[in-house]
């Protein structure tokens, strides 16, 4: 669809706004077989479509029956209303500039610590919804502006304290992306402009993008933070200022676990030195078992997070941790040892339920998880969490366990 009828120009009536808020609870397709086929109709259905998707993600536009909805593919690359507030908390002062606006999640977040904010976007729809929905929400202290925020900044250009930029992939490098410069705008080519204008940028990354590539040859990184959500590394932040000198192994990567409200449940800070001389000790498993949350494994605190904890490696690339005593604290999953078996099917079904359900995980194991569990006959679900291994000795096995909640 186009959003040309979904704002100023199309405002939504109250009785439009009644029947989305109504209808949320009633499958789409349902709804499209009793409206008649019009442009209208089309449009309100992608309205109820789209808020179911982000009601999880974005609960406060949710609750909100006035916000509008982009396309889908905007919906999937917006930032969580999580991840926007815990950025809110890294920043603040009288200009922001947001020079890659697209839906403006982030941007009416970060915008609550500043005085003034310019959003920049290129899409015409995206940032004329994007204006429509800020004055929905009262944030008249942003002002939108379509076009090429590079070109703009380069014939107007401003003092701002802070520069916020979420790079989009290149279409042309599908899911290989593992740098900036695989990225637009390339905001390393054009980082003098941008330190012209403000002496701090924060930057917002794609967990795929190659961190210690990102280290080494982007010029001043003062901090790097990895954050996770939901079981899940959402993205990675650089702030980047302009007085910074980088030495990329003293660079402080802070790994941060949201809860829901974008404050930090856990957090864990290390450099790249810490990591390369970190020596942790190795066990075979004890009691029980800790699992890294992804924003752990993706910033690469893979030695240096045992021992602030006491915990020990199972061994050197699994990347599973363990003690004898319980460490409830620990940023990522935890659970209690029941039994250390062979990978074969005889041995691990005694220890299961008669369904034979299983939560099953591989770390540094050679076969995938389809594969081995067909061999091991098992069914996804259950209450048991199966992690298919390797130990200090080379010994493949499968350690039985059951999740502790924390």
């Amino acid at each position: 669809m186009t959003i040309h009828n979904a704002h100023p120009e199309y405002t939504l009536s109250e009785e439009d706004r009644d029947f989305i808020m109504d209808h949320l609870h009633l499958p789409t397709d349902q709804l499209a077989f009793r409206l008649p086929r019009n442009a209208k109709s089309k449009f309100l259905i992608h309205q109820i479509q789209a808020r179911k998707k982000i009601k999880a993600k974005l609960p406060e536009w949710y609750e909100n029956p006035s916000i509008l909805f982009p396309p889908t593919l905007s919906l999937e690359q917006c930032s969580s209303e999580a991840t926007a507030r815990f950025k809110k908390q890294l920043i603040a002062g009288e200009l922001l500039i947001d020079i890659t606006g697209g839906m403006g999640i982030d941007t009416s977040y970060l915008s609550a610590n500043f005085a003034r904010t310019f959003y920049f976007e290129q899409q015409e729809e995206l940032s004329t919804l994007a204006e429509y929905n800020f004055g929905v929400l009262g944030l008249n202290h942003i002002r939108c502006f379509h076009g090429d925020a590079i070109r703009s900044l380069e014939s107007n250009p401003v003092r701002a304290d802070w520069i916020y930029a979420d790079p989009a992939r290149r279409d042309e490098m599908q899911g290989k992306v593992f740098h900036l410069s695989d990225c637009t705008p390339d905001l390393q080519a054009h980082l003098p402009l941008l330190f012209s204008i403000a002496p701090d940028i924060l930057i917002k990354t794609s967990p795929v993008l190659d961190i210690d590539l990102t280290l080494k040859t982007l010029p001043g990184i003062a901090a790097v933070y990895v954050v996770g959500f939901d079981h899940e590394c959402k993205e990675v932040l650089y702030h980047l200022n302009k007085h910074t000198e980088n030495n990329p192994e003293e660079i402080p990567v802070h790994t941060v676990v949201l809860n829901k409200t974008g404050q930090a449940e856990h957090t864990f800070t290390f450099d790249r030195k810490t990591e390369k001389d970190a020596q942790p000790r190795f066990s075979d498993p004890e009691s029980y078992l800790y699992e890294p949350h992804p924003a752990i494994l993706k910033a690469g605190a893979l030695k240096s997070i045992a021992e602030p904890y006491g915990l020990k490696k199972i061994s050197v690339n699994s990347h599973l941790y363990t003690s004898d005593t319980l460490v409830a604290d620990f940023p990522g999953r935890v659970f209690r040892i029941s039994a250390i078996v062979k990978p074969d099917a005889k041995a691990i079904h005694p220890f299961l339920d008669k369904d034979l359900k299983a939560n099953l995980t591989i770390r540094n194991f050679p076969s995938s998880v389809s594969d081995l569990r067909k061999k091991l006959r098992l069914k996804e679900g259950g209450n048991k969490y199966l992690f298919a291994t390797t130990l200090t000795n080379n010994q493949k096995t499968v350690l039985i366990t059951e999740k502790i909640s924390h």
